[in-house]
């Protein structure tokens, strides 16, 4: 028996699939993200971890 396989949720909107790979230069960027990705070359980081290293961190506000 097959099973089918679970699409992640950002994949699972064709018509937003379709967009986002119809320009041949973000389908490149994005194929070459899921490629780092699968490879899983890099340690995965939190989202503060990368809040801070782009930059985004807020300042905490004194009272």
């Amino acid at each position: 028996m097959m099973t089918t396989p679970t699409l992640s949720p950002a994949l699972a909107d064709p018509d937003e699939t379709e967009y986002l790979l119809s320009s041949p230069k973000n389908a490149a960027r994005l194929l070459a993200a899921l490629a780092r990705a699968n490879a899983e070359t890099l340690p995965p980081q939190t989202v503060e971890e990368l809040k801070a290293e782009a930059g985004l961190v807020e300042e905490e506000k004194e009272q």
